[in-house]
């Protein structure tokens, strides 16, 4: 893995987000509040199938889903559109509603047990599956690679 340094004086160690959009094993950290970043390159993921969802395929993302490193979310339909849930109870019930970005579908993160935003989720169809990528709060960019998920429920 190549390593890029920023414009801060510090390497910043991997992995850093808790939750499934970078649960573990996530290519970028925020670091204090001078906002230092190391970005990891990492492999390209696979081509998109369907690049993202028409309003008649809305239904492909409803479910729930579990990542490559195991976490576990839900997608599921609201008066205000495709919601966001994964809970990690009691601190932390991370929610928020997708709106259409480009071949993504996008949502601010919050954790509903603090009010405090916890970053911003991309989700698209790829293959059999969902591709997502996280930002932190102070992130100017994606974390490049992001996590693969495969379908767990209906």
């Amino acid at each position: 893995q190549e390593r890029v340094r920023s414009t801060v004086h510090a390497w910043i160690a991997l992995p850093c987000s808790p939750a499934s959009m970078g649960a573990g094993n996530s290519c970028c950290r925020i670091d204090g509040e001078d906002g230092a970043q190391e970005v990891v390159a990492m492999p390209q993921p696979p081509e998109v199938v369907d690049s993202c969802c028409e309003d008649s395929d809305e239904a492909y993302f409803i479910g729930e889903w579990i990542t490559d490193l195991g976490a576990k979310y839900e997608i599921s339909k609201s008066k205000d559109g495709l919601t966001y849930l994964e809970e990690h109870l009691p601190k932390k019930r991370l929610t928020g509603t997708f709106s259409r970005s480009g071949e993504w579908l996008e949502a601010q993160i919050v954790n509903d047990v603090d009010g405090e935003v916890f970053g911003w989720l991309r989700i698209r169809r790829e293959q059999d599956g969902l591709r997502s990528a996280f930002k932190p709060p102070k992130a100017a960019d994606w974390c490049a690679r992001g996590l693969h998920a495969e379908r767990i429920k209906n």
